[in-house]
């Protein structure tokens, strides 16, 4: 069993160093000792648990489950966000402290309280990102049940999705735990607040009372420029004099957290100015929000920041097709473009009336590392409170890109045929599942829009109507114009289709009746079954592969682990698979060929399966056939004999 380190003081050898203590420790464990600074018993008592002791209590289940989870959050571009608090909670449950830390605790906390207790995680208060408010503290602790239960709290908020969700933006994908703990005793302030130095300048805000509220931005602090103060009055003068001096010491401009009481001025915590800790004044409540598609230019408050490469793609793609349909009078679904902090969403003033009267599901975007979260309307505001510290950090801006998630009673893809028809292949599954390969649709060829004989006898799939179907034909002939080989997605929502997007692809499409084409040739190989696997669902659903390219993330554990597989074969396998699930698209160039129980000509592994010239096949599985028989595809058909050896 690995051994617990004991608790580290001040004035330990280890103190210092920000792999075992933490930044925030071991720059107050720096300082405490200074000439000036240990006589007059600036810092408070502390010790330190160290990150490893977090390690320890862990175990080594909780660390694979969080591996695991973490790779799958990298491999699925953060898509599953929503659920990630309760799949964190359930790791975490039933974590308590071990017993030699608890008997080392109450050892030191024998003597008087009240406590503090903060996390100090190795991958806060850095030079270039300062995570600050992401993880927890607790003050006016009195029992050491407070203390251990404070402990637990502390390690558990490293693993909290909004401190998740920062370090992935920040492209910090490790899943391993790097937090310690800080145990001090309690100042009960008079006054209390921080500080910061630039340049000549060393800037102050107070608050009374302890500066909990002041730092997470729930208290409106008193500001006081030290530089043009020439005799600033008591503490002021004080906390001036230390921060210069910290300073000095540290050889950087520094932020301090300070508490002062009439015995004398305390130092809570020193940490670098990063980017993150300007010496501007806090903003006020902030809510700008712009079109997506119909915006000529960005309003004034609008940051691209995290979300610049999304909006970009989503837009340069979209604007042009969505501004067309809509002079055709074709319906689309505009979103939105918002940057906006905390007070600014508890603002009514600043929201705009169609916040509040959002329904059904959205889509929310929040940057390359969380892209196409589908969630409840109602949730939104829980949401992003949870995954961006909006209450925690108020102040602090953020970037989103929302949008209207139109599941519809029916999903449709379309695409114009050289003979003026139009196919269009529909399930009540909705769009989501034809695009992913997780339906097998229903095809119909709809016919040329000036063959008036043919529309009048067309039997008409519901919901759509014949006058829908004609304006669907209509448009998909007027994007082929423009965009040769393109695929028009649609959902038939409160009696009208919604055109919501499109690709391209030059490639000829065939008939996906039973036992027929997908991707046109022929291929032999070992036959290799794929049984039907959650992660199949999880991984295709996720926005990380399709026709215009994948998205750079990495591998998944499912896919790689097949690969692995297919790398042993003595050749190229012919793989079966229920569905033309996309993140199959993963094995091009690896496999000979697919099989699919059910398919669909116009999802998107369908349409990238022809583009790349790999033959696949709509057909059934003989039932005495399986892993290493030989299998042979062509002309829309499986033919399996003996099995060969593997």
């Amino acid at each position: 069993m690995t051994h617990i380190l004991p608790l580290i003081g001040l004035a330990a050898g280890d103190a210092t160093n920000p792999a075992k203590t933490g930044a925030k420790f071991a720059n107050l464990a720096s300082v405490a000792n200074l000439a000036g600074v240990a006589e007059r018993a600036i810092v408070p008592h502390a010790v330190c648990i160290p990150a490893d002791a977090f390690t320890d209590a862990l175990g080594p289940a909780r660390e694979a489950a969080l591996d695991d989870l973490f790779h799958e959050l990298a491999a699925t571009a953060g898509n599953e966000l929503i659920n990630l608090d309760a799949r964190l909670s359930a790791i975490l449950e039933s974590l308590t402290l071990p017993s030699t830390l608890w008997k080392a605790l109450a050892g030191w906390c024998a003597g008087s309280g009240p406590w503090a207790v903060r996390s100090s995680s190795l991958v806060e208060d850095g030079t270039a990102h300062s995570h600050a408010g992401l993880y927890e503290s607790f003050l006016h602790l009195t029992t050491l049940a407070d203390v251990a239960a404070a402990v637990t709290a502390c390690w558990a908020s490293f693993y909290s999705p909004r401190a998740v969700l920062a370090r992935l933006r920040a492209g910090d994908t490790d899943p391993s735990p790097r937090i310690a703990v800080i145990v001090q005793h309690m100042v009960d302030a008079d006054l209390a607040g921080v500080a910061f130095t630039q340049d000549d300048r060393t800037l102050v805000d107070a608050t009374v009372g302890t500066g909990e509220h002041l730092v997470s931005g729930l208290t409106t602090a008193h500001r006081y420029d030290i530089a043009d103060q020439a005799s600033p009055p008591p503490p002021y003068d004080q906390i001036a004099s230390l921060a210069g001096e910290l300073r000095t010491h540290l050889g950087h401009e520094v932020d301090i957290e300070w508490a002062w009481q009439p015995s004398g001025l305390r130092l809570l915590q020193v940490r670098p100015v990063t980017a993150a800790l300007s010496v501007t004044e806090h903003a006020g409540p902030l809510f700008a929000a712009a079109s997506l598609y119909y915006s000529e230019q960005l309003p004034e408050g609008i940051a691209l920041g995290d979300c610049a490469e999304v909006y970009l793609s989503v837009t340069t793609k979209r604007t042009p097709a969505f501004r067309l349909a809509t002079r055709h009078g074709v319906t689309v679904d505009d979103g939105w473009l918002i940057t906006l902090n905390g007070s600014g969403l508890q603002e009514p003033g600043l929201r705009p009336p169609w916040w509040d009267q959002l329904s059904g599901a959205v889509i929310v975007d929040l940057g390359p590392a969380a892209r196409q979260n589908i969630l409840a309307a109602t949730d939104l505001a829980t949401f992003l409170d949870t995954v961006l510290n909006l209450t925690g950090a108020p102040h602090t801006q953020h970037t989103l890109l929302l949008r209207p998630f139109i599941r519809g009673i029916s999903g449709a893809v379309t695409r114009a045929n050289a003979d003026g028809t139009t196919t269009m292949e529909h399930s009540p599954d909705g769009l989501l599942a034809i695009n992913r390969g997780l339906t097998s649709p229903a095809s119909h060829i709809l016919p040329a829009i000036d063959d008036a004989g043919s529309w009048t006898d067309l039997k008409v799939p519901g919901p759509w109507t014949v006058d829908d179907l004609r304006k669907v034909a209509g448009f998909t002939d007027t994007l082929t114009k423009l965009y040769p080989g393109t695929y028009l997605e649609w959902v038939h929502d409160n009696g009208t289709p919604h055109f919501l997007d499109y690709s391209t692809n030059e490639t000829s499409i065939v008939s996906s009746e039973r036992g027929s084409t997908l991707s046109v040739g022929m291929a032999r190989g070992p036959l290799l079954v794929l049984p039907d696997d959650e992660a199949l669902t999880r991984l295709s659903i996720a926005p990380i592969v399709s026709i215009s390219g994948d998205a750079d993330v990495p591998e998944s554990r499912y896919i790689t682990e097949l690969l692995s597989r297919i790398a042993e074969l003595p050749e190229p396998p012919i793989l079966y698979a229920s569905r033309p699930y996309v993140i199959l698209s993963r094995l091009i160039g690896h496999v000979a060929g697919f099989v699919f129980a059910g398919g669909s000509d116009l999802c998107h592994l369908a349409i990238l399966l022809r583009e790349d010239h790999v033959p696949a096949v709509v057909a059934d599985l003989p039932v005495e056939a399986g892993d290493g028989h030989l299998a042979v595809i062509g002309n829309g058909r499986l033919h399996v004999t003996a099995p060969i050896h593997i």
